[in-house]
C-alpha cells in the first residue's frame, strides 16, 4: 500500500531538484542543525534515557554525506549541546568564539559604562538635594569629555577581555553555574554550527566529486537553544552567504532554510530576575555601593542571550510549539515575530519541559509522556517541509 505522506514528500523533493536544475551530474545537500536546551546534552542524557525532543529528532535525521548512486541527495546533521554542557569544539573554533565575544562585548560594555556614569550623576544630585537641572548641566559636560569617554572605553576593554578569556576556556565556559550567571557559550555554539556547515559542504564536494547546486538547511532548537538556532540562521544567511537577487548563495550553491522547528523558545537563564528587578537593583547598588544580601541573579545583571530579532524572513516554513501553562518569570516567550505564510505558532499543554522533553517517567505530573505529542507534531510538520526524516512507522 502506498503511503500518501511518502508520496507527497517524494513529489515535493523531486520538484525542488528540478527547480534547482539538479540532474545526474550534480547534487543537493540536506543538512540539519539541532540546538539542544540549556544543560541538555545527548551524549550524557542518552545513558539515562532523558533525551529531549531535539535529541530525538537529531537521531532520526539521516547522516550520509556520501550520496548513494541512486540518489541526488547528500545528507548531514550537526548536534549542538545546550548551554552549560560540554561542547567539544576545536581550538580554532574556540578562537573564533573568543574573538566574537570580545567584539560584541566591546560595544555593549562601552554603552553600559556611559549609562552607569549617567546613573551616578543622577544619584549625586539626589544625595546633595541640589537642583536637578544645574547638576545635570554641570555633569553633562564631564560625561561627554575625552576623559569620561576614555574611562568608559578602558572599562569596556577590560570587561571584553574577561568575557573573551571565559569563552576561550571551555571547562569554565561550559560550567552550568557560569553559563547561567554569565550566559557563556553562546558565541561558541553559533560559531561551532557555522564551521560545521562549511566543513560538511566541503566534505560532500570532496567525497562525491560532484558540484552541489542546492543546500537545504533545517534548524531545530529548544528553550535557550531555540534562540541560538535563530541567531545561527541570521548569521548563516547574512555572514556566510551572499544575497543574489532574492536568493542566498554559498560559493556556487543556492542555500535555502527550508524549516525552523522551535520548542518553547526563550532567551533567559533561570538566574535572571527579570527586567524590572534588575533595573531596581542597579539603582539600589548605586545608592548603597554594597551588593551584600542581593540575590546572586541580581548582582551580575541580566542573564539573557543578546538576541531578540524576529525569525529571519528567508525561512520558508517555521513551526513554534509554545508551552501554554508556563508562567515562570525567567521563562518569557521569544515569539517568531510577525507571522507569514508557512509560519505557525501553536499552544501545547504543560510547562516548558512538557514541550521540550527530557523528563523521566513519574518525574512530573500528569505524565512525562506529554512531550511525545509535540515531538510527533514537529516530526510530521518538518517532514512535510522536506526535512529528510524517514516514515515514522519505520523508526525503532
Amino acid at each position: 500500500m502506498v503511503d500518501r505522506d511518502d508520496q507527497k514528500c517524494r513529489i515535493d523533493r523531486e520538484e525542488s531538484l528540478h527547480q534547482a536544475g539538479i540532474g545526474t551530474c550534480s547534487l543537493a545537500l540536506q543538512i540539519g542543525f539541532f540546538f539542544d536546551g540549556t544543560k541538555r546534552n545527548i551524549y550524557t542524557d542518552e545513558e539515562s534515557q532523558r533525551l529531549t525532543n531535539v535529541g530525538r529528532l537529531f537521531r532520526a535525521h539521516p547522516d550520509e554525506i556520501k550520496a548513494p548512486l541512486t540518489s541526488s541527495y547528500s545528507y548531514a546533521k550537526v548536534y549542538i549541546p545546550g548551554l552549560g554542557t560540554e561542547l567539544n569544539d576545536t581550538t580554532s573554533e574556540q578562537l573564533d568564539s573568543m574573538l566574537d565575544a570580545r567584539q560584541q562585548a566591546l560595544t555593549k560594555d562601552y554603552i553600559d559604562e556611559l549609562v552607569g556614569q549617567a546613573k551616578e550623576t543622577a544619584v549625586d544630585a539626589l544625595k546633595s538635594k541640589r537642583d536637578w537641572s544645574k547638576v545635570l548641566s554641570n555633569k553633562l559636560g564631564d560625561l561627554l569629555t575625552l576623559k569620561s569617554s576614555g574611562e568608559a572605553s578602558f572599562s569596556a576593554l577590560k570587561n571584553a577581555a574577561k568575557r573573551a578569556v571565559v569563552e576561550a576556556v571551555a571547562p569554565i565556559r561550559d560550567n552550568p553555574l557560569v553559563a547561567d550567571l554569565l550566559m557563556t557559550g553562546v558565541d561558541a555554539r553559533v560559531d561551532f554550527a557555522k564551521n560545521r556547515f562549511k566543513k560538511n559542504v566541503s566534505a560532500s564536494k570532496e567525497l562525491n566529486q560532484l558540484p552541489i547546486k542546492l543546500i537545504q538547511v533545517s534548524v531545530f532548537g529548544a528553550d535557550l537553544g531555540a534562540a541560538l538556532a535563530r541567531r545561527f540562521i541570521e548569521e548563516l544567511l547574512e555572514s556566510l552567504c551572499t544575497k543574489v537577487g532574492n536568493e542566498y548563495r554559498y560559493e556556487e550553491s543556492k542555500v535555502e532554510v527550508i524549516f525552523a522547528g522551535l520548542f518553547d523558545s526563550s532567551r533567559r537563564s533561570l538566574l535572571d530576575m527579570g527586567d524590572t528587578v534588575a533595573e531596581v537593583s542597579d539603582w539600589a547598588g548605586l545608592l548603597t555601593k554594597n551588593p551584600a544580601g542581593v540575590p546572586l541573579g541580581v548582582v551580575a545583571g541580566a542573564k539573557v542571550i543578546d538576541y531578540d530579532k524576529p525569525l529571519h524572513p528567508a525561512v520558508k516554513r517555521a513551526f513554534h510549539l509554545v508551552a501554554a501553562h508556563e508562567r515562570r518569570d525567567y521563562r518569557p516567550l521569544l515569539p517568531l515575530g510577525p507571522l507569514k505564510p508557512g509560519w505557525r505558532e501553536e499552544l501545547c499543554p504543560g510547562i516548558s519541559e512538557d514541550v521540550t522533553g527530557g523528563l523521566l517517567p513519574n518525574e512530573q505530573r500528569p505524565s512525562a509522556e506529554l512531550c511525545r505529542v509535540p515531538l510527533r507534531k514537529m516530526f510530521d510538520t518538518a517532514r512535510r517541509a522536506q526535512v529528510p526524516f524517514p516514515n515514522f512507522r519505520t523508526l525503532e
